[in-house]
């Protein structure tokens, strides 16, 4: 099986996660690709191969996300009707600690 770019893609197996890059999930959730390695990097689950910074050089990773990782963390920034209903706003907690504040829909 070939991408869109001509690269060969491995097939999944039954029972296999199937494997994103940056890239692909955030085509697939209308988000830029470095949202998605800001709210994945520290996501435990992600598989993530590079190199630490150090005085010369920059840090480079590349990540990998399973399709339940992927599905977790999604669910887990998803608001609830029910709070929504009930005009209550949430925070959602980002793994750098910030949180971006939800409006309530009351």
């Amino acid at each position: 099986m070939h991408d869109h770019e001509g690269h060969q893609r491995n097939t999944v197996e039954p029972g296999e996660d199937v494997v994103y890059t940056a890239e692909e999930l955030a085509a697939t959730k209308t988000l830029h690709p470095s949202t998605i390695r800001r709210m994945f990097a520290d996501e435990p689950g992600v598989i993530r191969f590079g190199r630490e910074a150090s005085a010369n050089r920059r840090q480079y990773f590349t990540l990998r996300i399973t399709a339940s990782v992927a599905r977790r963390v999604f669910e887990a920034m998803t608001v609830r009707k029910s709070a929504m209903e009930h005009g209550i706003s949430g925070i959602l907690q980002f793994p750098e600690g910030r949180g971006a504040l939800l409006d309530s829909c009351a």
